[in-house]
């Protein structure tokens, strides 16, 4: 569970000329940051032989075999995000450590490996749903997005192959996990609390209530701004730029020193607001049961409205 603790303010204006200065002189040609980094197609394309760069493909299948970036492996969004086993039998949660660490040595990936995650189209969810559970495991300091995927690699004119690679399987230190999800009653106890803001990563239609829901009762938690995820990431699958971005978080309410705690329906598209949260410097967390688990109990609010609480 994680602890509120005090945040120091400082003006809005001289947090953001800081931070936009810090991005602008941060080139993603680089592989050094942490959680939040991202890396070009250029990037990858020079550095493609250096064996401690894992590729990870996620998506289809099919085009894997078909097609992928040299050197990449496969993960199945089934590898990891699985069903609870208890009697919510909540979707997509994250699977127990240990066996996604030996995942992950499967395909090659040590303590030294820089993990290069992309996606076969230019949707980025899954690929950022595999960085955050990447960042729960405490490897997010060696965890990266490609930038537009493996259609920007093809678009630059890169090559692209259906051999599988030559694989040793890795390494893993055990490290402990990072506190990065949340659950309804930790939810509950801090709605409205200075310094979080609660955001509903969903479409408009379905934050608003105006798009009816199998899986669950109409609307969104009280309190929460809506933040689309299509809203953070151009038609290509592209991250926006840093000062779109700030711009985008301002707008919905964030001021320096809060923490981004996004949900969706079952923590999937909430991955792709936190990373870019995580890239503009904020601290993150995940309600990863979500809509699917908050609306469950009827007792719990619900608001559906078109207009409340869209910043």
């Amino acid at each position: 569970m994680v602890s509120l603790h005090a945040t120091t303010r400082i003006p809005v204006s001289a947090w953001l000329l800081t931070t936009l200065v810090a991005l602008a002189g941060c080139q993603p040609d680089t592989a050094t940051g942490g959680p939040g980094s991202i890396v070009t197609v250029d990037w990858l394309s020079q550095n493609v032989a250096d064996t401690t760069i894992v590729p990870i493909h996620v998506g289809s299948e099919a085009v894997f075999n078909e097609e992928h970036i040299p050197g990449a492996s496969y993960l199945s969004f089934a590898d990891f995000a699985v069903r609870n086993d208890s009697a919510t039998g909540l979707r997509n949660e994250l699977p127990p450590p240990d066996t996604m660490r030996q995942r992950l040595e499967a395909l090659g990936i040590s303590d030294d490996s820089k993990i290069v995650v992309y996606s076969d189209n230019e949707r980025t969810l899954f690929a950022t749903r595999l960085l955050f559970t990447l960042d729960y495991l405490g490897l997010g300091e060696q965890s990266f997005l490609l930038d537009g995927g493996l259609l920007a690699w093809k678009a630059a004119g890169n090559p692209v192959t259906a051999d599988l690679p030559d694989t040793r399987p890795g390494t893993l230190s055990t490290k402990p996990v990072n506190e990065l999800v949340v659950d309804a009653a930790w939810i509950a106890a801090r709605m409205n609390t200075p310094g979080y803001v609660l955001v509903d990563a969903r479409p408009h239609e379905q934050y608003a209530g105006a798009q009816e829901q199998t899986e669950s009762r109409q609307g969104h938690i009280p309190g929460a701004v809506n933040l689309p995820l299509t809203e953070l990431y151009d038609q290509d699958g592209k991250m926006r730029h840093a000062a779109e971005l700030q711009r985008l978080f301002q707008n919905a309410g964030f001021t320096p020193g809060d923490t981004v705690v996004a949900y969706c329906v079952t923590g999937v598209l909430a991955t792709g607001v936190t990373y870019a949260a995580r890239h503009l410097g904020y601290e993150i967390l995940v309600y990863d049961g979500s809509i699917e688990d908050w609306s469950a109990d009827p007792d719990r609010p619900m608001t559906a409205s078109p207009s409340a609480d869209r910043r």
